[in-house]
């Protein structure tokens, strides 16, 4: 699972020196969104429940894990 969320973020199944987590202030976006050129990700603070974003952000790996053109 830590793999798969290195790989997320940042491309790369290694641990970076650092990786920045920023905050979606928009309510519309319920994905987390990463950024691998930068090594940061964005996450959506619309969860109230932390079933709901663990959801949200599996199937975020699920879709974007390998990359669309990101990575």
């Amino acid at each position: 699972m830590i793999k798969d969320v290195l790989v997320f973020i940042t491309g790369s199944p290694l641990m970076p020196a650092e990786i920045t987590v920023k905050f979606s202030e928009n309510d519309v976006d319920q994905l987390p969104d990463p950024n691998t050129c930068t090594t940061e990700v964005l996450l959506p603070i619309c969860h109230f429940a932390y079933d709901n974003f663990r959801r949200a952000f599996d199937s975020a790996i699920r879709i974007q894990g390998k990359g669309y053109g990101r990575a």
